[in-house]
């Protein structure tokens, strides 16, 4: 081999390993730009999904507060309406009671 065909050889070489170089950074470059984008979506998808979700937590606390609280007013009442049915079944045992002694 002459030597201007090894100086093309070489020079050959050289060309394609900088074009492969050349190539690869492109291909990272998109790949990264790729990430990236994929990467701002997964993290606004999660940041919507989380905000939904502590919204639908949040209701259903207030649900369950409102149920509570309408459970304890229930229960106020029917507490009211046993002591006003025992203060009138006195009241009907003294007037029985005066009604027999008369």
């Amino acid at each position: 081999m002459n030597i201007k065909n090894k100086e093309n050889i070489l020079l050959g070489g050289v060309v394609l390993g900088l074009v492969g170089i050349v190539v690869n950074c492109i291909r990272i470059r998109k790949v990264d730009e790729k990430v990236n984008y994929l990467g701002e979506h997964v993290d606004t998808n999660f940041t919507e999904f989380s905000s939904k979700y502590n919204t639908c937590v949040d209701l259903q606390d207030e649900r369950y507060q409102d149920i509570t609280n309408d459970m304890e007013e229930v229960k106020n009442e029917v507490i009211v309406c046993y002591d006003h049915i025992e203060t009138l079944s006195k009241q009907l045992d003294k007037s029985d009671k005066k009604q027999v002694e008369v």
